[in-house]
């Protein structure tokens, strides 16, 4: 490993840790909250002064954007397969973006809406289902434990 990424306020920096030397440096606008490097991206999220959230794509080796400043409005941790973000938004819908180009590959409803919650599905336990069990859901579910 000889790429270290380096953060501050608002710049983030490539160091080349077998040369010491910055390979590319950019200023941004916004706060910088956090990174997430995977393979040649670097995920950059930022903030602005009333708290909206962005996220940036940067190729590791060039320092380019492969786009920037998207309101994405993740609620869910993302998962990255085949160039390919997956995540589910506010809205409770699942997202998948492609890496480079930023455009939205499908958008489908998450069906789990009641029982989801900010980071992940939870994970709710048979009896507090059966709490929540209509008449309709009772019969039904009598119906498939014989």
């Amino acid at each position: 490993m000889d790429k270290v990424i380096l953060i501050e306020k608002h710049i983030i920096s490539l160091i080349d840790s077998k040369t010491n030397g910055i390979k590319w440096e950019i200023n941004v606008s916004d706060n910088i909250t956090g990174t997430y490097r995977l393979d040649k991206y670097i995920f950059l999220y930022t903030h602005n002064w009333m708290g909206t959230h962005y996220t940036s794509v940067i190729d590791i080796d060039s320092g380019n954007f492969y786009w920037k400043d998207e309101k994405l409005n993740i609620s869910s941790n993302c998962i990255a397969i085949d160039n390919k973000l997956f995540f589910v938004n506010k809205s409770f819908k699942i997202v998948a973006k492609d890496i480079e180009t930023g455009d939205v590959i499908f958008e489908e409803k998450f069906p789990y809406k009641k029982w989801y919650s900010m980071y992940y599905p939870k994970a709710v336990s048979y009896t507090h289902l059966r709490a929540h069990e209509t008449p309709e859901h009772r019969v039904c579910r009598l119906l498939l434990e014989k």
